[in-house]
């Protein structure tokens, strides 16, 4: 079976990492694979394709967009959440597809309320996000790390969380809310986003407009490197738990609950080394390849 993941060089980096880590799985499983950006290749008797469609739609080459076959042999994948207009055009899109997953369980959920087959796809440890290694040497110069493009929810709340911490060593890297196709200085990809959090105690996390759904992504790329996540209360974290791998408060209570944190060292690495030790242990990328290939195989009969 061979899979044919597609991207795109104008749109989200965030995603095509996302688009990479999934290839990876899917060939450690033994599958062949493809990274494509911003046309879907020919079709052939043997490839699946895999793509985010909201994000391919806006930002790929439009004389590659896939045509009824291609479509027809397409998992999509839903990265966005209700209760955002990013969700809003994967609902008009998905239904050209054959079939949908989602990261996110209340995504699904929601699709599957319009009438919209969509499974849940769980995502896990990746192995090119781990920098750390759960190495306790490798220094933290970083206090708390904040990784969030602005949004007209969160940009209010970070003048008076940043005044609360201004005690600590912090980073904000806030870029503008458009799409980032390169680094820049406040929005870094790859091994360098992973080495600043390898750097960093804590990761301060804030839900953008309506949202509530867990950032799997974002969760996940910090326990790899030994951050700590400290997040408003989100939806569908299992089989992450709060208070074992992370720690949640509302808003109000966000930047003291990060000063405890930092205050008690030895509660911090227990939450750094449990969580990592969770996700490397019962929180692999496996089932995921396998749920792809279950689907892909249904397309190819």
């Amino acid at each position: 079976m061979r899979f044919c993941f597609v991207s795109t060089r104008r749109g989200s980096h965030f995603m095509t990492e996302l688009l990479l880590a999934l290839s990876d799985a899917c060939a450690d499983a033994g599958h062949g694979v493809e990274l494509a950006f911003n046309a879907f290749p020919p079709l052939d008797d043997e490839t699946v394709y895999v793509a985010i469609p909201h994000e391919f739609y806006a930002h790929g080459d439009p004389a590659g967009l896939p045509d009824a076959p291609q479509r027809a042999r397409t998992i999509v994948l839903c990265t966005e959440n209700p209760g955002t207009p990013w969700f809003d055009q994967t609902l008009e899109l998905v239904t050209q597809f054959a079939t949908a997953v989602s990261i996110n369980r209340s995504s699904a959920a929601a699709l599957q309320r319009r009438g919209i087959p969509c499974a849940h796809l769980q995502l896990g440890y990746v192995p090119s996000w781990d920098t750390w290694q759960r190495d306790e040497t490798v220094p933290r110069p970083i206090d708390v790390l904040y990784l969030g493009a602005a949004d007209p929810r969160r940009d209010p709340l970070l003048p008076g969380i940043r005044h609360a911490l201004s005690a600590r060593e912090c980073q904000f890297l806030v870029p503008p809310l458009e799409v980032r196709t390169a680094p820049r200085p406040d929005f870094i990809t790859g091994v360098d986003k992973y080495h600043r959090l390898r750097s960093a105690r804590v990761l301060l996390n804030l839900h953008r407009t309506t949202s509530r759904a867990f950032e799997w992504m974002r969760f996940l790329e910090a326990i790899c490197n030994g951050c700590v996540v400290v997040s408003e209360p989100s939806l569908d974290s299992e089989p992450l738990i709060p208070g074992e791998h992370f720690l949640v408060a509302d808003v109000e209570h966000l930047a003291s609950a990060v000063d405890r944190l930092l205050d008690d060292p030895t509660h911090l690495r227990e939450l750094r080394e449990r969580a990592y030790d969770f996700i490397r242990r019962e929180l692999s990328m496996a089932p995921a390849a396998e749920r792809l290939t279950e689907l892909a195989a249904e397309l190819l009969a």
